[in-house]
């Protein structure tokens, strides 16, 4: 999402250790960056290879890899050489950070790092990075706006519904609208399209162009269950929010029928 005409930075936080990953995913979303995570080396590459991501934070260890192990097959990849990379270590011995900058690593942290010493080393990476990097994220921003574009110029989305039961009795309540893109994209993710086009201020036409193709299937099967549409803050809270409401009264399926159902 754009602010003050900026794009907000993208940090990939990856590791095995999934209560550190999301302490500071919630540090890094309170001070305005945007977040993705990973949990397996392959995820960390294909991440850095094909997403908008400005810095990547490695635990030390994941399952069958040592993050000195992921940092080195990042800096030795033309697609992913110029991401900055900072290893956290379990412990804040020199051992480690010796190891961390021999894989390539551009930062060493310990587990134990001071908040605000751990951004001042991110701004510290940034502004040190020369023009290559800006030239690769550039160039790479442009790829993935493009391929997002695409997605929505063509209606590339296929819904899928996942129905919702009343325990007692055990009958159909409703169903729940899920979307994700059509055909092959590096944007397969539906979680990860949906963040990037957040990022790229796309996520108003994304969001109700997967409303449109989920009624135009689902209100010629029913008029009488509950549908659940994921719905964004940013949405009820834009101004043409009424234009919204204009796409669920053209349908067959009656309003009270309709839940908007808030995500972050």
């Amino acid at each position: 999402m754009k602010e003050s005409g900026e794009i907000r930075r993208q940090v990939l936080v990856a590791g095995a250790d999934l209560y550190f990953q999301k302490v500071l995913v919630q540090l890094l979303e309170v001070h305005g960056f945007d977040t993705l995570t990973a949990s397996s080396s392959q995820g960390v590459i294909q991440k850095a290879e094909t997403l908008d991501i400005d810095l990547i934070i490695l635990g030390e260890d994941f399952s069958g890899h040592q993050g000195f192990d992921v940092c080195r097959q990042l800096k030795s990849s033309g697609k992913t050489e110029t991401i900055p990379v900072v290893i956290v270590t379990s412990t804040s011995d020199a051992e480690n950070r010796v190891r961390g900058y021999h894989s390539g690593a551009d930062d060493c942290v310990s587990k134990n790092f001071e908040k605000e010493e751990l951004l001042a080393r991110m701004e510290a990476l940034w502004r040190r990075k020369n023009g290559t990097f800006k030239a690769h994220q550039e160039d790479r921003r442009k790829k993935i706006l493009d391929e997002l574009t695409r997605i929505i110029d063509q209606g590339l989305i296929e819904p899928h519904f996942q129905p919702i039961y009343y325990l007692q009795p055990f009958r159909l309540f409703g169903m729940e609208v899920l979307s994700r893109p059509r055909g092959a994209t590096f944007l397969s993710n539906p979680e990860e399209l949906f963040k990037t086009a957040l990022k790229y201020d796309l996520y108003y036409p994304l969001e109700l162009l997967c409303w449109r193709k989920a009624l135009s299937v689902i209100s010629s099967r029913t008029k009488t269950d509950h549908i659940f549409f994921n719905c964004s803050p940013h949405i009820i809270e834009n101004k043409d929010f009424s234009s919204v409401r204009a796409i669920f009264e053209e349908s067959r399926i009656p309003l009270g029928n309709i839940v908007l159902e808030i995500t972050e």
